[in-house]
């Protein structure tokens, strides 16, 4: 399952959990709202609601204030997700979609999240962007060397820059 993580204080909605959701992802997506104020208390039923290309789906929340994100959404370019309850309603946030024409995307599992019999094994193309290939039967893995994705960091070859001093044993 993958679960993306939203937080909400206020009528401002952020999404927290970043990468581009792949086109085949329905089914093993679920979105997750954190209400971070007291003013969402009061809501009895809170719904996010989807849209793509003008028409809307809204889904509620379940107890754990998640929900799966609807197929008809799941589409490239993008959707948006808004949430609502009561008399509150937060602004619209745009997620990514990557079509894809086989298993693979860009978003791993969730910290805690069991995945029985489907692995991610992330790969890194040409372009270094980090992508994720789903593996539902866990054979033939063959998982990239690292990459360095900041070649601007601050390691010059074998040394580091720095004011610390080492003490001599």
């Amino acid at each position: 399952m993958i679960v993306i993580k939203f937080s909400i204080y206020n009528q401002r909605l952020r999404r927290i959990t970043s990468g581009i959701i792949p086109s085949n992802a329905y089914g093993k997506l679920k979105f997750e709202f954190d209400f971070r104020t007291s003013d969402w208390d009061s809501a009895v039923t809170k719904t996010a609601n989807f849209s793509y290309l003008g028409d809307n789906y809204p889904i509620e929340l379940d107890e754990h204030n998640q929900c799966f994100v609807p197929k008809e959404v799941i589409y490239s370019p993008s959707f948006s997700v808004a949430v609502h309850g009561g008399d509150i309603v937060t602004n619209y946030v745009r997620n990514p979609v990557e079509e894809i024409k086989s298993n693979t995307g860009t978003i791993p599992p969730s910290d805690g999240e069991t995945t029985t019999g489907v692995v991610f094994v992330p790969s890194i193309n040409e372009d270094k962007i980090l992508s994720w290939t789903i593996n539902e039967s866990g054979d033939n893995l063959e998982v990239p060397a690292p990459v360095d994705l900041n070649p601007f960091d601050e390691w010059v070859e074998d040394e580091t820059e720095s004011e610390y001093e080492w003490e001599e044993e």
